[in-house]
């Protein structure tokens, strides 16, 4: 995956499994969006209602919005005893 500074996220742990531990169970997953694809598009699309505070790493994933939250689905397929 490219670099934050390339667009994309670098990432080392997978979104919902990288913050489960061994022993942990999850039982709601909630996620604070907005996540873009490239620093250029979170640039492109800014929100004059509200201020934002966030890291390229927090704001910058790959596939956007809609590729984050496919990962923690298929995620959750994986880990379904630990996350209900």
């Amino acid at each position: 995956a490219p670099a934050p500074d390339e667009g994309g996220s670098d990432a080392a742990a997978p979104p919902l499994l990288g913050a489960l531990g061994p022993d942990e169970r999850f039982d709601f997953v909630m996620s604070n969006p907005p996540f873009y694809e490239s620093h250029a598009e979170a640039a492109a699309r800014p929100n004059p209602h509200t201020q934002r505070e966030a890291t390229a790493h927090e704001l910058v994933t790959a596939g956007g919005e809609v590729g984050f939250v496919g990962q923690l689905l298929t995620e959750s397929q994986g880990a379904c005893g630990r996350v209900r």
